[in-house]
């Protein structure tokens, strides 16, 4: 789908292909953020980016922010410490072995400030968009969590772009029930924007307390939070760019729409249920729950049907068909095992 892409974006993006298309024995590209003429630094804010055993992209995502006048901190928990140095507007933390619930609490517990934004060191957020969210949540402290859109991107042979979750804008700003059945009937993925500190904290709290098997109730419980806190906004301006993967934890494990097939998730909710509802109301986990499982099915009923019918038929084209496709939407996965067919 095509979208209005200002000048200022569109210019980050092309340093951001820059940097990816460097090759290894150069240090700097000619390209610069316009961050570099940013007078003007955002305080009161940190940009988290966590790190497990991808230490190879945290070279180009120190040379995307090196100019920025963020503060970003690097949370790494990967076997080996990393060895590089870092600009004197960045912080390493090495947290050898932490889960990420664990080192993300850590590190919010650590740093001061009132707002911080999580995005992956493989990824970018795209800074001119990125300041517009940040000043969002200072002016509307009845908000508490600011999402944006995600363009992929692939390293393979040329830098390609494609629109991954590209949708229009949303804002939810009403009763606890109400911005639940909003986001929930229609969810769109939590783990990466924009936070208020403090009650980003309390749902890593509740994650770390319930102890998921299944990663995909961290963005569950996430949503949840943010949702029974205070304004959940969508802003078609905030952009952050993915690189391709198909190694995210939505592959990984089971979807929650299994809940009913999975003795795991079941356990895993029980926990969760417990300890959400202590911090909400009593009934609140199932109805967030029940609203997310309706919403996935309504929207992927009928592709889901087609491919079930083409497995039907031939199961290894079924197969391609559905690891295609659910690895672009992690809103539903299914729990296969990708072996070689």
């Amino acid at each position: 789908m095509k979208k209005k892409i200002s000048s200022q974006v569109r210019y980050e993006i092309n340093v951001i292909k820059n940097i990816l298309n460097v090759k290894k024995n150069k240090s700097n590209c000619k390209m610069v953020s316009g961050w570099k003429n940013e007078k003007e630094s955002i305080n009161n804010f940190v940009l988290i980016i966590p790190v497990y055993n991808d230490q190879q992209f945290i070279k180009n995502s120190i040379n995307y922010y090196k100019d920025s006048k963020i503060k970003i901190i690097y949370c790494d928990s990967s076997k080996e410490k990393y060895l590089g140095s870092f600009p004197n507007n960045m912080r390493y933390i090495y947290l050898k072995n932490y889960q990420f619930p664990q080192k993300i609490r850590h590190v919010l517990n650590k740093i001061k400030t009132n707002y911080v934004a999580l995005c992956p060191v493989d990824d970018f957020m795209v800074t001119p968009s990125l300041k517009k969210g940040i000043n969002f949540i200072k002016n509307h402290k009845d908000y508490k969590m600011v999402l944006g859109n995600f363009l992929g991107f692939k390293t393979t042979n040329n830098i390609t772009f494609y629109d991954e979750y590209y949708y229009n804008s949303f804002d939810y700003n009403s009763s606890v029930k109400e911005n639940a059945k909003n986001l929930f009937s229609k969810y769109f993925m939590t783990i990466w924007g924009i936070y208020d500190k403090e009650t980003l904290l309390k749902a890593y709290e509740i994650i770390q307390k319930s102890e998921p098997r299944n990663h995909n109730f961290y963005e569950f419980i996430i949503g949840a939070i943010f949702c029974a806190s205070g304004g959940v906004k969508k802003m078609e301006d905030l952009l952050i760019l993915r690189r391709n993967s198909i190694d995210s934890w939505g592959s990984m494990h089971t979807s929650l729409i299994d809940i009913n097939k999975s003795e795991k998730i079941k356990t895993d909710f029980k926990r969760i249920r417990l300890h959400l509802d202590a911090a909400t109301y009593a009934g609140y986990s199932q109805m967030a729950l029940n609203t997310y499982i309706n919403g996935v099915n309504k929207k992927y009923k009928n592709i889901s049907q087609t491919i079930n019918l083409i497995e039907r038929i031939s199961p290894r084209i079924g197969l391609s068909i559905r690891k295609y496709y659910f690895k672009l939407h992690d809103l539903y996965r299914k729990d296969y095992n990708f072996r070689k067919t």
